[in-house]
């Protein structure tokens, strides 16, 4: 009964797009006039006032714009604008939004080969995660299939969860122990309950009066995510162990895309792909350690963990996603599995190593 439930999201999705108006700026493919003002939409998972949206969407949507002298002009719509966010990655294969960024485990049953990212790894920063991401999916076949009605922009990570905790403390493994937990899907709530904790499923918004009303110990959230929603007033301490970090996707409706001058296409190419993802992994590299210093001015104690104990963490829930990801491998045909799992662990290990020093 899950199963086909989930199934029916993207009908559900297919039938919204139908009955509800496109968005003035939807996508409006290019002509062949040289000096026709290309217009194109694009929704993301980051509001206006977000620090991607500050630091890395509105000067690269000015960059392509200064390049294509004013041809290209991309509109930033409001999140939720076109529909849940769910629905961003067919929205953007359906050029409901010429541009759509999203969480790819919002996704993951049309992305299965691309969710192999989402396993927990010994990664534990968003720039050293974006540049394996995108290592990853410039040599893999499966991924690339995966999107083939939208030509990829960036591949990038969220911020890492951390364990916020309102009541206890968590320095060991054994503190998790019985240990009400709050997560935003099943993916967190499988790493929650390999750890100890016992885990519930509800969108952050609702976070703060759990914490306030000593219904949860603590919550797994990204420190950007916990401070937006206010939930940072009920935390007394939390636990750097930079256990978590989910994997967001940027791309252009395919058409759109090929529709566009060669000269604008040139420059979309040469602003995206890797040094975009970098760039989003540093601004959210940035917003994080500005979080943290935030958190700690206002008396939130902060735990680290030694290296030994965070792979003792790993271990425990690095198997359960694991094999909930071949179950969904399984469930989707996907081919080469198995040799796509280990690509995505050397890659993900080289990067952990390149990065370390920003942890």
């Amino acid at each position: 009964m899950k199963r086909t439930a989930f199934s029916l999201l993207p009908l559900a999705f297919s039938l919204f797009c139908l009955c509800a108006p496109a968005p003035a700026f939807a996508a409006q493919p290019a002509t062949r006039d040289a000096d026709k003002i290309i217009h194109v939409s694009m929704i993301s998972c980051f509001a206006e006032g977000h620090p991607v949206s500050t630091r890395v969407w509105q000067p690269w949507i000015a960059e392509l714009k200064a390049r294509t002298n004013g041809r290209l002009v991309i509109t930033l719509l409001p999140p939720d604008s076109i529909g849940p966010g769910r629905g961003y990655f067919e929205a953007t294969q359906r050029g409901l939004a010429g541009i759509g960024h999203q969480a790819v485990s919002l996704t993951r049953w049309q992305l299965p080969a691309t969710s192999v990212l989402d396993i927990p790894s010994s990664m534990a920063n968003s720039l050293a995660a974006s540049d394996a991401f995108w290592t990853l999916y410039e040599t893999s076949p499966e991924m690339q299939a995966e999107f083939r009605e939208i030509k990829l922009l960036a591949l990038h990570s969220f911020a890492p969860s951390q364990f916020n905790m309102t009541r206890g403390n968590i320095t060991m493994l054994d503190d998790f122990r019985d240990k009400r937990m709050l997560a935003t899907s099943a993916e967190q709530a499988r790493i929650l309950r390999a750890l100890g904790a016992k885990p519930r499923i509800m969108h952050y918004t609702g976070y703060k009066d759990l914490l306030d009303r000593g219904l949860a110990n603590g919550c797994l959230l990204p420190l950007g995510a916990l401070r937006d929603y206010g939930a940072d007033k009920y935390v007394t301490n939390l636990t750097l162990a930079n256990i978590y970090l989910g994997a967001c996707w940027l791309g252009m409706n395919r058409e759109v895309y090929e529709s566009l001058p060669p000269d604008c296409r040139a420059a979309v190419d040469e602003s995206s792909g890797r040094k975009l993802s970098m760039a989003l992994g540093q601004a959210l590299l940035e917003f994080n350690r500005q979080n943290l210093k935030a958190l700690t001015a206002n008396g939130v104690a902060i735990n680290k963990i030694t290296i030994a104990e965070r792979v003792r963490w790993l271990n425990l829930i690095i198997p359960p996603t694991r094999d909930e990801w071949f179950k969904l491998a399984e469930r989707r045909k996907l081919k080469n599995a198995e040799d796509l799992y280990r690509r995505s662990r050397a890659i993900f290990e080289e990067a952990a190593n390149k990065y370390a020093h920003l942890n």
